[in-house]
């Protein structure tokens, strides 16, 4: 079962920030290296972003192992 949703800028932009339920659960879409961004499943299932759910639930997912690759790595921390 996919369980990260992929989303374009666009969507990103449309659903990042706090729930208007409650301003403590926050979206935050997260980059792929591909230019596209992705949230877990989870958030279909959660109350506080039913605002987003039919957006959310309309686009394409994905299993996290599948665009494992994809995820942008921190830099290396350079010795002092």
């Amino acid at each position: 079962m996919p369980d990260v949703i992929i989303l374009q800028a666009a969507d990103a932009e449309a659903v990042r920030g706090p729930s208007a339920v409650d301003p403590s659960h926050v979206l935050q879409p997260l980059p792929l290296s591909d230019g596209t961004f992705y949230l877990g499943t989870e958030v279909l299932n959660d109350p506080m972003h039913d605002a987003h759910k039919e957006r959310l639930a309309a686009l394409p997912t994905e299993n996290y192992d599948d665009i494992k690759p994809l995820i942008p790595q921190p830099p290396e921390a350079k010795p002092a």
